[in-house]
């Protein structure tokens, strides 16, 4: 159960990191078309909806970024704890026999 456990939550951080960054981009052409196409005139016009597209594109992706990491940090920690139990387990046979 525990293998299956850390397998699932293996395969939903590269499910998150997937679609925020699918997210990022939605967002980014979102809304360079809100400021490139509004009719009121408060766009700013092609310069500012490519200035918005290139800052969303790059927060957005540090911010991923940073949360995958994160998340993978946590699924490294898991590992090097469970090898190091092993090994000491393997150095306890070792000398008490």
């Amino acid at each position: 159960m525990q293998n299956f456990m850390i397998s699932s939550y293996r395969k939903l951080v590269a499910l998150i990191i997937v679609l925020g960054m699918i997210g990022v981009v939605i967002s980014a052409v979102a809304q360079a078309y809100l400021l490139s196409a509004n009719p009121y005139g408060g766009g700013g016009g092609a310069g500012m909806a490519i200035l918005a597209f290139i800052g969303i594109l790059i927060g957005g992706t540090l911010y991923v970024i940073l949360i995958g990491g994160a998340l993978y940090v946590g699924l490294g920690i898991y590992d090097n704890t469970k090898k190091m139990a092993e090994l000491l387990e393997k150095q306890l046979e070792k000398t008490s026999a």
